[in-house]
C-alpha cells in the first residue's frame, strides 16, 4: 500500500516540470480540528477487549504541489485528547468503585502522504496514508503505563467545503491499527499478537494555500 501512494506522488510530482499552463504550484494547508467524543480506540488484553471514547484536539498541516485541481504531498500532524474507557461495563464498574481512575490523556503525532483534488461545486475530497502513527499514554490509565506507545499505520478519508473566504470547513474519518507497543516500565516493544484499533471522526477548518 505504501509503495503504491509513493509512486502516484512522485508521478504526480514530475508534472511540475512541464512548461506553460501546466506549471505545479505549492500547496500549504495548516489546519485544525476536533476529535469528536464518538471517536473510538479498542484492544483486546487477556481475550477481553476494552474501548475507549476519544474526545480532544488536533493541529498540523499538508504540504506538496498542487496541479490542475490536484495537489500532493505530506501531512503532519499532533492532537492531543482524553482517551475514557467505557467496557467492558463490569470492568470499568469495578476500577472506579475501587477509586481508579478509567480517563488517560493521550499525545497523537502522525505522519502521512495525501492526495487532494478540488470539485464543481466548492468541494474538495482528499485520501491519506499514514505510514506512521503514534498514541502516547499519559497517567490515568488502567491498563497502560505513563508514557507508553502504540505504534501502527492507517488512513483517512476527507471532504472539505470552499464557499467561505480563505477557509476549508472539513470532516475527515481516520482509521488506525496498531501492530506494536512501547512499554516504558521495560523499556521495550513488542509485537502484539492482536491488532488495537482506533476510528477518529474530526470536524476542523484548514486555510488551502497555493503559491506560483
Amino acid at each position: 500500500m505504501a509503495k503504491i501512494w509513493l509512486r502516484l506522488i512522485l508521478c504526480f510530482l514530475v508534472f511540475q516540470t512541464f512548461p506553460g499552463n501546466m506549471r505545479a504550484s505549492v500547496h500549504i494547508e495548516p489546519y485544525f480540528g476536533k476529535i469528536l467524543n464518538f471517536s473510538k480506540a479498542s484492544q483486546t488484553e487477556s481475550s477481553v477487549k476494552y474501548e475507549r471514547d476519544l474526545d480532544g484536539a488536533m493541529y498540523g498541516a499538508r504540504l506538496g504541489y498542487g496541479l490542475l485541481g490536484f495537489s500532493a504531498g505530506v501531512d503532519f500532524a499532533s492532537s492531543q485528547f482524553d482517551a475514557e474507557l467505557k467496557k467492558p461495563i463490569g470492568q470499568v464498574t469495578s476500577w472506579k468503585l475501587s477509586g481508579q481512575s478509567v480517563l488517560s490523556s493521550v499525545e497523537a503525532s502522525y505522519f502521512g502522504l495525501f492526495i487532494n483534488y478540488d470539485l464543481p461545486f466548492l468541494l474538495r475530497l482528499w485520501a491519506t496514508y499514514f505510514p506512521s502513527v503514534r498514541y502516547e499514554f499519559g497517567s490515568g490509565d488502567p491498563l497502560q503505563n505513563d508514557n507508553d506507545l502504540w505504534k501502527g499505520t492507517g488512513f483517512s478519508l476527507g471532504i472539505g467545503y470552499t464557499g467561505l473566504p480563505f477557509f476549508s470547513l472539513n470532516y475527515e474519518l481516520r482509521s488506525f491499527s496498531f501492530d506494536e507497543e512501547y512499554e516504558s516500565s521495560s523499556d521495550s516493544t513488542k509485537e502484539l499478537s492482536i491488532e488495537h484499533d482506533s476510528v477518529e471522526h474530526l470536524v476542523g477548518i484548514s486555510i488551502p494555500m497555493n503559491f506560483f
